[in-house]
């Protein structure tokens, strides 16, 4: 069974109770079904279960999973105990700096956070979540990360600003790169999500858009100005390798070739980024997608775990 309680750590109920106090009627429901089972008319023994995964957005996931709630932390990676420093140089999960949470290391941090109460957290734990209660699942054991925000309103937009400024500074006039993305025909299936009131001098690292724009914008881009770009321009190098990564990540099927040529894409997508944009940190999101090929190979395609359908369809 997967949960999906990204709407909960929003609500006030969880801000003003606590988190594992909200969760622990369904946690004890969920080691009946785990002990006792659930009599079901179509079966003879009773069916078992537990849970499998608990997806979510990046704050709802820490929150539930026991991690600090802060993307500004020393240590804010789930899966890894790398601080935010090394993660500006660390491009893979080969690199040994990247140290994967496990299930051991966990237990020796809420040892830690037992034995030191006046810490607030251990290697970006926070605290020892109700979920670690289950006899088969443990918050190690989760590998989701949500691509909807991760790269749709994470890397996708920050690198298209970055991009437009390049196009603007060598190119083509603001006002031209918007008069293209407006007037670009993105085809029935598209016209719906075609991106609207971009944005590149806003603050932080969005461009305004949403989701289905983002994505619909980066699919497009290279037929969009591919004609005003000189061959073998390493910016525009950066955009197709994050083209490659997003049809990688968002393909509904995949087999363990297409996980390793994902992981080398990675790599070479933030080496290359950081020798383009040194003056521009790599972002909390650019480092969980180091992450990705392993998770997939966990848990399979992470579409099938992202918070787009969810988030569409939310009941608060």
């Amino acid at each position: 069974m997967n949960i999906h309680l990204i709407s909960l750590f929003h609500s006030q109920d969880a801000k003003k109770y606590g988190v594992d106090k909200i969760l622990t009627p369904f946690i004890e429901d969920v080691k009946i079904l785990e002990n006792s089972g659930m009599k079901v008319s179509f079966a003879d023994q009773p069916i078992y279960g537990t849970i499998a995964q608990v997806t979510g957005d990046n704050l709802g996931l820490n929150s539930v999973l026991g991690y600090v709630e802060s993307f500004s932390a020393n240590h804010y990676c789930r899966m890894c105990l790398i601080d935010k420093a090394s993660a500006q140089t660390a491009f893979s999960e080969s690199d040994p700096r990247v140290m994967l949470q496990t299930r051991s290391t966990n237990e020796e941090h809420f040892s830690h956070l037992v034995e030191n109460p006046r810490e607030k957290s251990c290697f970006g734990i926070k605290r020892n979540s109700v979920l670690n209660s289950l006899s088969y699942f443990k918050v190690s054991d989760n590998f989701v990360f949500d691509i909807m925000h991760d790269i749709l309103e994470g890397v996708g937009q920050y690198e298209i600003k970055l991009l437009f400024e390049y196009l603007k500074q060598n190119f083509i006039s603001f006002e031209n790169i918007l008069q293209r993305v407006y007037a670009f025909n993105y085809g029935f299936m598209d016209k719906k999500n075609r991106p609207t009131g971009v944005n590149i001098f806003s603050t932080g690292n969005g461009i305004g858009l949403n989701a289905s724009q983002t994505l619909c914008l980066i699919q497009n881009l290279p037929l969009i100005f591919g004609d005003i770009v000189p061959e073998g321009d390493r910016h525009w190098h950066l955009l197709l390798l994050l083209l490659h990564i997003v049809n990688i990540v968002f393909s509904p099927c995949i087999t363990e070739g297409m996980t390793v040529f994902l992981k080398h894409l990675i790599e070479e997508h933030h080496r290359l980024f950081t020798v383009l944009y040194p003056q521009n940190n790599l972002i909390p999101k650019h480092h969980f997608m180091i992450h990705y090929p392993e998770c997939m190979c966990q848990i399979g395609p992470l579409v099938h775990v992202w918070s787009m359908r969810y988030e569409a369809k939310q009941i608060l």
